[in-house]
């Protein structure tokens, strides 16, 4: 792993990092305040201050600074907004491999840890790893959640979420089957996904998987995309690589987005 041994000061962070890079060349920051360390003076350099024809030198680029965080003014105004990691960077993930600017697109697929609260749509088991107690003794409830990424904004996203509900597809009671549609991966047949007396009129969405791709990367055939729902999600989150929705169904991803009376870019 090579590094650089330069502090850089983030007045978006207010803190400063020092970037070094993993065995596949990706990023990985290095944030004062979570390592307890005081830069030095002669160690503390700011890209800001640097003259446009200074030379880097460093293997880290500049480049490789991390994105700034969504504002505490529009966080406040988002629909089920959820937050990132700043202090580890946008590449602390589930999947090490993709960096934010890239990896976030409009029909990109992706997994990643969600937290809520017990009651919400989880209830609590105490018998159950996945539930823990919080401050004021309030239960929470992690799970790994998957969405498609349907506008990309700075430094967010909004993502309409994919689940089986319990493999139960639109059947599960309370679901809405109009505001959701199969989806699937290119291999799989979407005429099979669909239990008998699902009443669901869009027409499928198909996924090509994330190359290379392990077992956790496919979806199953009960998966079905929820339009009438949408995340705010930052891009400093820890997520897997699920692949894209291919070119081909983009529009109809677009069209069954603004059925729901959402803004699609």
């Amino acid at each position: 792993m090579s590094s650089s041994s330069e502090w850089v000061w983030s007045p978006v962070h207010n803190d400063y990092y020092r970037v070094t890079l993993d065995r596949n060349g990706q990023p990985v920051y290095d944030w004062a305040k979570v390592a307890g360390q005081v830069p030095t003076v002669q160690l503390i350099t700011s890209q800001v201050a640097q003259p446009e024809d200074s030379r880097n030198d460093s293997p880290v680029e500049a480049e490789a600074e991390p994105p700034a965080p969504v504002p505490p003014e529009t966080r406040a105004v988002l629909p089920n907004f959820v937050a990132g990691t700043p202090q580890t960077g946008w590449l602390d993930r589930l999947d090490p491999r993709p960096q934010a600017r890239q990896f976030f697109k409009k029909g990109r697929v992706f997994a990643m840890l969600y937290t809520e609260p017990t009651g919400e749509t989880a209830w609590y088991d105490p018998g159950n790893d996945a539930h823990t107690t919080v401050r004021f003794g309030k239960s929470v409830y992690t799970q790994i959640r998957r969405f498609v990424a349907v506008s990309v904004r700075k430094s967010f996203v909004y993502a309409c979420p994919i689940s089986t509900y319990g493999r139960q597809g639109t059947l599960k009671r309370g679901c809405n089957p109009g505001e959701h549609a199969v989806i699937c991966n290119t291999h799989v047949n979407p005429r099979r996904c669909y239990l008998q007396g699902e009443h669901i009129y869009k027409e499928a969405i198909q996924v090509e998987p994330p190359n290379p791709a392990d077992e956790d990367s496919y979806l199953s055939q009960l998966t079905r995309l929820r339009f009438g729902k949408t995340y705010a999600i930052e891009w400093n989150v820890k997520v897997k690589d699920l692949g894209m929705v291919v070119p081909e169904d983009m529009p109809k991803l677009r069209q069954y987005y603004e059925d729901e009376d959402r803004e699609f870019e």
